[in-house]
C-alpha cells in the first residue's frame, strides 16, 4: 500500500515539473497569445484588405503593408483561424521573431472599426515593429 502511494506522489511530481516547465518554455518564446475574438476581426480585416490589394490595379506589389497582411494571413493559417488548403509562398519567410509584432497587430485590430479606414492605424506600427525585428 505504501509503494502505491509513493508511485502515485512520484508520478504526480513528474507531471507537475512536465506542465511547468512546458509552461515556463512558452513564456521564454514571447507573448504570442491573442484571443478568439480579435484573431476574427483580423482575419475579416486581413483577408477584405489582401482582396482590394489583388483588385487594385495600380497597387505596387511587394509592399511593407501588403508584407505585413501577408504575414498576418499566414499567422492566421497557423493558429487554425482561417483555412487554406495551400498556404501563399511568402508564409515560409514568416520568422518567430515577427510573430510578437503579428500578435500585437491582431490584439489592435480588436479595438477598431472595420467598416471604416480607422484600423489602418494599427498597420504603421506592425510594420514598425516587423523591421526592427528584422535587424
Amino acid at each position: 500500500m505504501k509503494k502505491h502511494i509513493i508511485y502515485s506522489l512520484i508520478l504526480l511530481a513528474a507531471l507537475f515539473t512536465a506542465a511547468i516547465s512546458g509552461c515556463s518554455k512558452n513564456l521564454a518564446t514571447g507573448d504570442y497569445s491573442v484571443d478568439h475574438y480579435s484573431l476574427v476581426r483580423s482575419a475579416v480585416y486581413t483577408q477584405r484588405e489582401l482582396i482590394n490589394i489583388g483588385l487594385n490595379s495600380e497597387f505596387q506589389t511587394g509592399s511593407q503593408r501588403q508584407t505585413l497582411l501577408l504575414h498576418s494571413y499566414c499567422d492566421l493559417i497557423d493558429r487554425r483561424t482561417i483555412y487554406a488548403a495551400n498556404q501563399p509562398q511568402g508564409c515560409s519567410q514568416l520568422q518567430a521573431k515577427n510573430r510578437s509584432c503579428i500578435s500585437q497587430f491582431h490584439r489592435c485590430l480588436k479595438n477598431c472599426q472595420l467598416r471604416s479606414q480607422d484600423c489602418r492605424r494599427c498597420e504603421q506600427p506592425a510594420i514598425a515593429c516587423s523591421s526592427e525585428e528584422l535587424m
